[in-house]
């Protein structure tokens, strides 16, 4: 499990990194967080990798609302319960319902916006569900780079999701050797005084000009800084399917803090 939150080293560019290899086949990811509050270097932005199997991994990326060491606490909380719920639950739709029980049941009044989906490498699809979280970005192998535009169901934690209505949404989409999907939070995307759709523009043209996970991270919070108007978490976590050259089965995960 990658943890955003416990950064270790440190650099003359005011830059902490954690290196994580973890032991699920076929994929490589690469994270970045950059916190709102500079000296306090946590904030409700997340991500997280689970391996659920030799061929299966859920990936999770969420945003609690507000930001600090509160919000980084409240972020601990939740993606505990996620992991918990992704060893019992039959998909991503099902433990975004699990979780959105839990916190009303729990009475702590905490809004996340949340993004879960499992990649199945046997099967070469990802399955995926949104509570009021940005849909991803998918490069295919091919260069074509695809938005998802779904609608997603409501946050969670304050009782938006009604059960009545059933379970959210769910979509399983091809995910082959050399296909790569980016996932964020709006702090990413969100300008007050640029249309969405214009910085959606500049995130899908970095994203086509870079295949590599590591510079597309770069590029993508160069994006981040390009008229900012506002403070905001930023959580940005590459996975690109990888095409098997020498038996290497493992996840490369880099987490840089900024």
């Amino acid at each position: 499990m990658i943890d955003p939150d416990h950064p270790a080293g440190g650099s003359p560019t005011n830059l902490s990194e954690i290196s994580r290899v973890l032991p699920v086949a076929g994929l490589e990811i690469e994270g970045r967080y950059q916190a709102a509050d500079r000296d306090v270097r946590a904030g409700g932005d997340f991500f997280d990798v689970f391996p659920l199997g030799p061929e299966r991994t859920a990936v999770i990326i969420g945003d609690i609302a507000g930001h600090g060491r509160a919000a980084a606490e409240a972020s601990r909380s939740v993606r505990a319960l996620v992991h918990r719920e992704l060893t019992r639950a039959a998909g991503p739709a099902d433990v975004l319902t699990a979780v959105e029980a839990e916190l009303v049941a729990d009475g702590a009044s905490t809004m996340v916006t949340l993004l879960c989906a499992e990649i199945d490498t046997g099967q070469d699809l990802v399955r995926m569900a949104s509570a009021g979280h940005c849909w991803p970005v998918v490069r295919r192998g091919s260069g074509l780079v695809e938005q998802f535009r779904q609608a997603p169901a409501p946050p969670l934690g304050v009782g938006l999701l009604d059960p009545a209505a059933g379970r959210p949404a769910e979509w399983a989409v091809p995910f082959l050797a050399g296909d790569l999907a980016v996932l964020y939070t709006d702090g990413l995307v969100e300008r007050r005084r640029i249309p969405l759709d214009a910085v959606l523009g500049w995130v899908r043209d970095a994203i086509a000009e870079h295949s590599e996970p590591d510079e597309l991270c770069r590029q993508l919070l160069d994006v981040a800084a390009t008229q900012r108007d506002h403070d905001d978490d930023i959580a940005v976590l590459i996975v690109r399917r990888a095409i098997a050259t020498d038996g290497d089965v493992r996840i490369h995960a880099l987490e840089e803090r900024v």
